[in-house]
């Protein structure tokens, strides 16, 4: 979760080109944002910001970086949208043909991950996972 709120944090502070912007949109403090993006270049080992008084501006990774996680944000609120829709707007029984089959494969997914034993790490380890609901 820390991760993404990190990356948000900087997608917010690199399309708005201030901490200010960001934390008013995001309803914390300047030095939130301030940390998480120290946070986020600490673990990626890069720059990502130049930051001065006046203004802040991309480096070349942080340009890079950027373009990046803006799909991967853009992408996860696309499959939320998908998801809530289908659940939301109708039953599943009845969810149109470009929702049904998504929902279908991705439930079949998840539970062949579930039931599947061996390791997915490749190892030749037998592991079990837990199958049914807490009680």
């Amino acid at each position: 979760m820390a991760r993404l709120k990190q990356i948000e944090s900087f997608v917010a502070t690199a399309a708005r080109g201030s901490l200010t912007a960001a934390a008013q949109a995001e309803g914390v403090a300047p030095a939130v944002i301030g940390r998480r993006i120290d946070a986020l270049e600490e673990r990626l080992g890069v720059k990502l910001l130049v930051r001065t008084t006046r203004r802040i501006s991309l480096t070349p990774d942080g340009a890079a970086y950027y373009e990046h996680s803006k799909r991967i944000l853009a992408d996860g609120e696309e499959s939320d949208a998908c998801f809530h829709e289908a659940s939301v707007e109708m039953p599943h029984s009845q969810a149109g043909p470009g929702i049904a089959p998504f929902r279908n494969d991705a439930q079949e997914r998840l539970q062949d991950e579930v039931s599947r034993p061996e390791s997915a790490m490749g190892d030749g380890k037998t592991r079990t996972f837990p199958t049914s609901a807490r009680p």
